[in-house]
């Protein structure tokens, strides 16, 4: 795991890259070690940056920029690749020979033997690049889920520059300090911006399963991966039995490290699921942390507690208060790569976790977005039939969405809201998917810009194409598929990313293992939903070891701070002061101050006004503005 950063220049090209500076802003990916390597062939210069947290050969034989044996390739490396072994066994077999026990060297001597086709092999988490000196080309990846992030900025033409994070493309000076309206209001729309544009004019995204070629001036982008959605399973006996054995790999593989390794257990099922494979699996006890709250309606360190026990693990609870929150808050918003409604709570475990002494951590995320693990599986199907009836063909269009907003502001404004923005938007998937998922819908959104860049923030596409390899998916399959492209992708693994790595933390998240995800997808909705609803993902409880029967069956809770009860107490000074403090061009501070008191009026939810408060503050912390 590490920060990787680097760039490919024409060498008459007045562009500058500081590189020193932009491997500077990510130390705290990587402390262990730094590297730096610059090269030119062909008319072509491409420097390359690396900051490593040692996590597997902890000797120097790892330190990056990493050259192949033959001298040609350099790469750098972000990530972990967890059947690296098995990859070194095939290149062995063909005569190749290795200095370190590091999954980068194999990545690297695979990439030298086979090309882009190792990408097939690698069942991990990464982000990549690779130099040839001979030919004077540069080859990135990311992995099929999008875990670790990879940010571009250029057209590759005259420069491209990459990076791990945005803040170290700006330290590079690469991209300029200033907003995309099309990101200002995708993040409205979403609560986080949607891939491939970033907050930032200059600043994209590498999309997941994906990879680029970059040579003489010219970019081809590829997809190595999309999931394959078939299955074989006729009865839920089969689907347990394709199941477990595929989960059980998953989390055994991630438990490969050098280093100390703990668990997230909130309580709930997928932690839990997790951190009994791992107890069952591991050589030793395993390290489980939870956080705890004041707030009973969401403190479940009880059941986090009793679990651990149960399996043998060593717990560490962590206690979270309102006062300790708000004396961190700033340094949590200040380690945010691009603003966000959520990542907060990752903030301060990560931070406990690595105090403990850990450099590695198991997640349960993607459990609920894979198996069916909330109410909105069981609404998708009927938001797709309204949309479908009605949707997109006139009836409706955004000033009734605001009209009823009027009319029905003493009820919970946003349902109406929602409901509008459905029966307005298009007869699509992503249509009735907006309707259920979004933060702010069109309207709100352009209610929220200023005037000044409401008309280029307008032409951002609300709801674009999707395209389905197999039309046969049910209504809970498709919502999987869609929460895997946009809430998981663009808000939980990059927060997840982001604020681990913040603390010099490495957070592994097995149940988004794409050979799992690739078994789980296609199993139709009966036996992922149960029809009683009496248990929370039943088919993950029993392909998973035998759990308590009261972890199956407690109601869902989420792994979420207490931000309504802290935003009306101790925290509302906070937020209030960020939302109401005039602002030029970054928001109507009218439609703001009018958010702020529809929360208040508990007509809204909490999670709104937080959106706002963050994009203030993140502007206020990069000093980035329209």
């Amino acid at each position: 795991m590490c920060g990787l950063i680097g760039f490919l220049k024409r060498q008459d090209s007045r562009k500058q890259f500081d590189l020193e500076a932009g491997i500077k802003a990510l130390l705290h990916r990587g402390p262990d070690d730094r590297g730096v390597f610059v090269g030119e062939a062909l008319g072509r210069t491409c420097g390359l940056g690396h900051a490593r947290l040692s996590i597997i050969d902890l000797s120097p034989l790892g330190h990056q920029p990493m050259a192949s044996q033959d001298q040609r390739y350099q790469i750098v490396f972000n990530g972990e690749v967890f059947n690296f072994a098995d990859i070194r066994l095939k290149l062995e077999g063909e005569g190749v020979t290795f200095r370190s026990g590091s999954d980068t060297e194999v990545i690297l001597e695979g990439y030298a033997r086979w090309g882009s086709r190792v990408l097939q092999e690698m069942r991990g988490m990464f982000a990549l690049a690779i130099w040839d000196s001979k030919s004077g080309s540069l080859f990135l990846a990311r992995d099929r889920m999008g875990i670790k992030p990879l940010y571009l900025v250029g057209d590759g033409q005259e420069s491209l520059a990459f990076a791990s994070e945005v803040r170290a493309l700006l330290a590079m000076k690469a991209a300029a300090r200033v907003l995309s309206p099309h990101g200002l209001a995708s993040y409205l729309q979403w609560g986080s911006v949607a891939e491939p544009d970033t907050i930032l004019r200059d600043v994209t995204m590498l999309a997941p399963g994906t990879c680029m070629f970059v040579e003489d001036g010219r970019v081809r982008v590829e997809c190595y991966w999309q999931p394959r959605l078939t299955t074989t399973a006729r009865s839920y006996a089969e689907a347990i039995e394709a199941v477990r054995p595929v989960l059980r790999k998953a989390v055994s593989l991630r438990l490969i490290s050098d280093v100390p390794v703990g668990v997230f257990l909130s309580g709930g099922v997928d932690s839990s699921v997790v951190t009994a494979i791992a107890a069952e699996t591991s050589s030793g006890p395993v390290h489980t942390f939870n956080v705890g709250f004041d707030e009973a309606a969401h403190d479940e360190s009880q059941f986090a507690s009793e679990f651990a026990r149960l399996y043998g693990c060593y717990h560490h609870s962590i206690e979270l208060s309102v006062k300790g929150a708000l004396a961190r808050i700033d340094d949590a918003m200040a380690a945010q790569d691009q603003p966000s409604v959520d990542g907060i709570n990752t903030f301060f475990v990560s931070e406990a976790v690595k105090r403990a002494g850990i450099t590695v951590a198991l997640s349960g995320l993607g459990g609920d977005e894979l198996f069916a693990g909330y109410d909105n599986f069981r609404r998708f199907g009927w938001a797709q039939r309204a949309a479908g009836l009605i949707g997109g063909r006139g009836l409706f269009s955004p000033w009734v969405e605001r009209l009823a907003g009027a009319v029905l502001e003493p009820v919970r404004a946003q349902r109406v809201a929602r409901l509008s923005a459905l029966l307005s938007g298009p007869r699509s998937t992503l249509g009735a998917y907006s309707a259920l998922r979004s933060m702010f819908t069109p309207a709100q959104v352009g209610g929220l810009l200023p005037p000044s860049v409401r008309n280029q923030a307008q032409s951002w596409p609300w709801y674009r194409e999707e395209r389905f390899a197999d039309a046969s998916l049910d209504d809970a399959a498709l919502f999987s598929v869609m929460e895997f492209r946009h809430y998981l992708k663009n808000t939980l693994l990059r927060d997840a990313d982001i604020m681990s790595m913040a603390h010099s933390l490495e957070v592994r998240v097995p149940l988004l293992d794409h050979v799992l995800v690739e078994t789980v997808l296609p199993l139709r909705a009966g036996f992922k939903l149960d029809p009683r609803n009496e248990r929370n993902k039943p088919l993950l409880c029993d392909a998973a070891p035998t759990l308590p029967e009261a972890t199956s069956r407690r109601k869902k809770m989420g792994f979420t701070l207490p931000f309504d009860d802290w935003c009306r107490g101790d925290l509302r000074p906070y937020v209030e002061q960020t939302l109401l403090k005039p602002r030029l061009n970054l928001l109507d501070n009218a439609e703001v101050g009018k958010t702020w008191q529809r929360f208040l009026g508990g007509k809204i939810n909490v999670w709104r006004v937080w959106c706002l408060a963050a994009l203030i503050r993140w502007c206020e912390l990069n000093d980035v503005e329209l």
